[in-house]
C-alpha cells in the first residue's frame, strides 16, 4: 500500500511536469503576433511626409493689363522717302502783256527726302493749247527744296521753290522762245495714313524770261502721289 502511494505520487508529479514543459514549449514556438503585425504608434506616423511642410503650390500669374503695356507708337512721317506725282495741270501763260493763252498738260514730279521734313524735288509739266490758230506748247523743267509738314490723319501740306528753264512754241517774231524760268507754290496730299498713294492738290506761280519780257503766270495741278 506504501509502495503504491509512493508510485501513484511519481507518476502524478511527473505528469504535472510533463504538461508544464509543454505549454512553455508551445509559448516559445508561437511568434510575437503582436510586434509583428502592429508596429508603435509613433512609427506609423512619422512614417508619413509632414503635410505642412511641402511647399506651397504656386499661384498662376496674373493676365498682364493690356493698358498697362508699352504701346507701340508710330511716326507721324511714313517710312517711304521717295514720292512720284502724276497727274493733270491747267496753265494760263500770260505771253505778252496784251496776249494769254490757257494751256491743259501733263504734270510729273518726284520728290527725295533727305530728312523727314525736307526734300529734293523735281517737275516737268508740259502743257498745250492753241495760238493763233497753231498749236502751242509751253514746257518748263526745274529742281529745287521742298518742306513738308504733316499730321497723323494722313494730310500733309508743303511748299517748294524750283528753277530751271522753259520753252514755248511755236516760234514768234516777239523773240527767243526759251529762256530762264521758276516756279514758287505748294499744295495739300491727302489720303489714309501710311498709305503707298494719296491725292495731290497743287497750285503755283511760274515765273519766265521769254521773248525779252518777264513773265508771271499761275497754274493749278491735281493728281496722285506714288510713295516708295
Amino acid at each position: 500500500m506504501r509502495h503504491s502511494v509512493i508510485i501513484l505520487g511519481a507518476l502524478l508529479f511527473f505528469a504535472i511536469y510533463t504538461q508544464a514543459q509543454g505549454t512553455s514549449s508551445a509559448s516559445a514556438a508561437l511568434p510575437d503576433v503582436t510586434m509583428a503585425t502592429a508596429p508603435p504608434v509613433m512609427f506609423a506616423v512619422n512614417s508619413y511626409p509632414d503635410l505642412a511642410a511641402l511647399p506651397a503650390k504656386p499661384e498662376p500669374s496674373p493676365s498682364p493689363d493690356p493698358a498697362a503695356m508699352p504701346q507701340e507708337v508710330q511716326g507721324v512721317y511714313g517710312e517711304s522717302s521717295t514720292q512720284v506725282f502724276i497727274g493733270y495741270t491747267y496753265f494760263r501763260f500770260f505771253e505778252l502783256p496784251s496776249t494769254e493763252q490757257n494751256l491743259n498738260g501733263v504734270d510729273v514730279s518726284m520728290a527725295y527726302y533727305l530728312k523727314p521734313w525736307a526734300a529734293a524735288d523735281l517737275e516737268v509739266f508740259d502743257a498745250a493749247g492753241s495760238d493763233g490758230g497753231k498749236t502751242a506748247n509751253f514746257v518748263f523743267f526745274g529742281a529745287g527744296p521742298r518742306v513738308r509738314w504733316q499730321t497723323t490723319k494722313g494730310i500733309e501740306f508743303w511748299i517748294h521753290g524750283l528753277g530751271g528753264v522753259a520753252h514755248y512754241s511755236p516760234t514768234t517774231i516777239y523773240g527767243f522762245p526759251t529762256g530762264g524760268a521758276y516756279e514758287a507754290g505748294g499744295g495739300v496730299d491727302f489720303g489714309k495714313p501710311h498709305s503707298r498713294w494719296t491725292y495731290r492738290l497743287q497750285g503755283d506761280l511760274v515765273g519766265t524770261f521769254l521773248f525779252g519780257v518777264h513773265q508771271e503766270s499761275a497754274r493749278v495741278a491735281a493728281g496722285i502721289v506714288l510713295k516708295f
